[in-house]
């Protein structure tokens, strides 16, 4: 013990003895440094004695003084520039700002601090307001109107009934609208809409018809705006008025119509089109942003109201759901139709007007390059000679009709007017569930179901002869919009339906600003399939890129991809009519939310052909698990066989079509009538309660249930209008099922998302 206290003294002493020497050397390099700094800082108070010290400092002393010199000379220079921007901004300084001014601390205080301490608390008094981030508006110099209201061009009359109707006169290369034809004709898409009698000279002998018909167009703001100009070009009436609403004039509409044409009599120059102007406020559409806040207003345009007292102008902003553009206007463009699609269109126009079999054209190119738009108008411009035309549906990502998920075949007598969420009634031909938004997981099946379309297009529509007086006798041509993946896979999956359809046209889009986008060089030689010796060359057109207009493209893409499918899932689901819209009925009901519909309920145990889950392999104790809640595809089959297993219990089980042992649904017994939302299950009756829009003739054709992995959008789950306070429809947070608003924490407390954007060095 004595002898461990000795070295325990002794180490004590050690230590003592060594933090002597540590602070004997830490004074002398702080009077060394002290030395330094009076020395090196000829502008310092400390200097100013005309005694120096001659007293050698070391090389640590030396380097700590050189770092105090540049700290503050950097000090000062901070002081002045602070000095220098209080005085710039002196109006920008927030209340908190001054409330640490008020509690800055006295001058005896401050002479105490070091001069580290002084600049940072300078430094913590001025605060710099840093801006925010504001979005420039950019504008799209072609989206303005050319067309110029005023007293003589512009008149709206009223009924008793509030329902006005605006009657505009347009002259050779004015308009942009959504209106209905009364003398004259006018285009919007490719589509032309007419009068039977053009425009005479002395407008004050015209009168009204007892019936107008009015084009519903949808023009918002999540796609380029349509423009409506005059055109000299005729077409059959009789076409116009099917594809139109048919809307009975009042005999005291009809009479201030009549005087309206009186004073459009008074303009300076003879019109090219008189037109009229109603609202679509009663199609419901416009509440879309009661479900989805993303899309609010995109169908109002607050920076386009006018600004001018003019009563025309006031007259022409008059109508409900109609904003015409006559001023720059930020953040929105104009649909431009480039010249290398009027002239492709127009080969394909001559080809099918010449050739006794029907023609087949397949449009491709990579996302973004404007399939979808060119689509559009190319079935409107084939609309002017063909009475029907056959449209397959192969991009399953962003169709341009219905829904995501699904593979068709439309027989269109339309225009299509309008972005894709408002085309969403139409009625396919026949259709396909492929469950996914990509055909990556299973592209046989992708290819199977295209192909049995194509065969349906062959057998039951191409031999088809439509037989008009005006158009004579004309085979169904067929238009091909595919996905927009170019690039492995996708590339393979496109030469197969190049190879299966043989179009007679292949439309391919190509950019000049980014070649990467474009199709391979080998695309010329693989549109061939080198088998085939007899097979007619297709004529390949190449399209511009709408990406490459850069005046028509100033605007940023406000809404992804995924955005505009949640949007085109959700403006189905809320769809009140299937196939022909009438005019006076609500097309869609966005107040009653998807939580308070009455489902309907199908019974597993009598009709119930099977039930079919794709991508993924499911227990079968977890099925009813797995679709609660889910987004299914209604088919029918016409096999008979049954697949029902009672259990010991009396139960019977639903007809599950296990993947391992169970091939996917064969497209050639198989067709798809829609989506539907599994709401909930009842498993003491048997039942599906299900939500979809579709009408009760068709749910009794519906035998089968196929799951694949479209997701229903956090806001269809959410009651809008008290979803933010207490819970769903009255019931608490922490019983509503599917939600949760708990912080995702850990590894593996979210679901796993894969990305293939990262590269390897080889593809940067």
């Amino acid at each position: 013990m004595l002898k461990r206290k000795s070295v325990e003294k002794t180490d004590s002493n050690k230590k003592s003895t060594r933090s002597t020497r540590s602070a004997t050397r830490k004074e002398k390099e702080e009077v060394d440094l002290k030395a330094a700094a009076g020395s090196a800082s000829p502008g310092s108070p400390s200097i100013q004695s005309p005694i120096q010290s001659a007293t050698p400092i070391s090389a640590i002393a030396a380097r700590r003084a050189l770092e105090l010199v540049a700290t503050t000379e950097s000090d000062q220079q901070q002081d002045t520039d602070n000095d220098i921007d209080q005085q710039l901004e002196q109006e920008q300084i927030t209340d908190w700002d001054s409330e640490i001014e008020e509690n800055e601390p006295s001058d005896a205080e401050s002479e105490a601090e070091n001069v580290n301490s002084k600049s940072k608390e300078a430094r913590s008094v001025i605060k710099r307001v840093k801006p925010e981030k504001v979005k420039t508006a950019q504008y799209d110099p072609k989206a303005i109107s050319l067309f110029t209201p005023s007293s003589t061009n512009v008149v709206k009359v009223t009924s008793k009934s509030n329902d006005e109707i605006l009657v505009i006169g347009l002259k050779k290369d004015e308009g942009q609208a959504l209106f209905a034809p009364l003398l004259g004709s006018f285009s919007a898409i490719g589509a032309v809409f007419g009068s039977d009698d053009p425009v005479p000279s002395n407008l004050r002998n015209f009168e009204c018809p007892d019936t107008v018909y009015f084009v519903p167009m949808f023009s918002p703001k999540t796609h380029s705006l349509i423009c409506i100009e005059p055109t000299q070009s005729r077409i059959n009436t009789q076409l116009y008025q099917h594809t139109a609403i048919a809307h009975k004039m009042s005999f005291p509409i009809r009479k201030q119509l009549t005087s309206a044409f009186t004073t459009l009599q008074q303009s300076s120059g003879r019109f090219s089109t008189i037109i009229a102007v109603k609202s679509l406020g009663n199609s419901g559409i416009v509440d879309v942003e009661r479900i989805l806040p993303l899309f609010k207003g995109v169908f109002n345009l607050e920076d386009a109201k006018p600004t001018s007292e003019d009563p025309a102008v006031l007259a022409i902003n008059a109508i409900p759901g109609f904003y015409p553009i006559l001023e720059p206007t930020p953040n929105v463009k104009v649909m431009q139709i480039p010249t290398s699609w009027t002239s492709s269109v127009n080969q394909f126009l001559t080809a099918s007007q010449s050739s006794e079999d029907a023609q087949v054209a397949l449009i491709c190119g990579s996302k973004r390059m404007g399939k979808s738009t060119f689509s559009k108008y190319m079935v409107n411009r084939l609309l002017e000679k063909h009475p029907r035309i056959a449209f397959l549906e192969a991009d399953i990502g962003q169709p341009e009709f219905g829904i995501q998920g699904v593979v068709s075949l439309y027989i269109l007598d339309k225009p299509l007017l309008g972005p894709p969420f408002a085309n969403s009634h139409l009625e396919a031909k026949r259709r396909f569930f492929i469950g996914s938004i990509t055909p990556r997981d299973d592209p046989d099946y992708y290819m199977a179901c295209l192909n049995e379309l194509l065969t349906t297009w062959r057998q039951e529509v191409s031999d088809q002869v439509t037989n008009d007086t005006s158009l004579g006798e004309k085979p169904v041509p067929l238009v091909i919009n595919t996905h927009g993946w170019i690039k492995g896979l996708g590339y393979d999956l496109l030469m197969d339906l190049i190879h299966t359809a043989a179009p007679n046209f292949i439309l391919a889009f190509q950019s000049t600003l980014t070649p990467s986008r474009n199709l391979p060089p080998s695309f010329i030689t693989s549109v061939v399939p080198p088998s085939s010796e007899a097979t007619v060359l297709p004529k390949i057109l190449y399209l511009t890129s709408l990406m490459d207009d850069l005046e028509a493209d100033v605007t940023a893409q406000k809404y992804h991809p995924s955005d505009h499918r949640m949007l085109n899932l959700v403006s189905y689901m809320h769809m009140n009519h299937m196939g022909k819209r009438a005019e006076g009925n609500a097309w869609w009901d966005f107040k009653t939310r998807l939580v308070e519909r009455v489902p309907w309920c199908l019974d597993w145990t009598v009709g119930l052909q099977g039930i079919w889950v794709f991508f993924e392999e499911i227990k079968y104790s977890q099925l009813l698990f797995a679709l609660n809640g889910s987004v299914v595809g209604l088919i029918s089959e016409t096999s008979d066989e049954k697949n029902t297993k009672p259990t010991p219990s009396g139960f019977i089980a639903p007809p599950f079509r296990a993947p391992a042992s169970c091939a996917n649904p064969s497209p050639k017994i198989t067709d798809c009538y829609g989506l539907g939302l599994i709401r909930t299950v009842d498993v003491s009756k048997s039942r599906f309660m299900i939500l979809t829009p579709l009408p009760f003739d068709t749910l009794t054709k519906v035998n089968g249930i196929v799951k694949g992995d479209l997701e229903l959008p956090i806001w269809g789950m959410l009651d809008s209008r008290n979803g933010a306070g207490a819970g769903i429809t009255g019931v608490p947070w922490r019983k509503v099922p599917y939600v949760s608003f708990d912080a995702n924490e850990g590894i593996g407390s979210s679901a796993l998302r894969i990305r293939r954007n990262v590269m390897r060095k080889s593809q940067m």
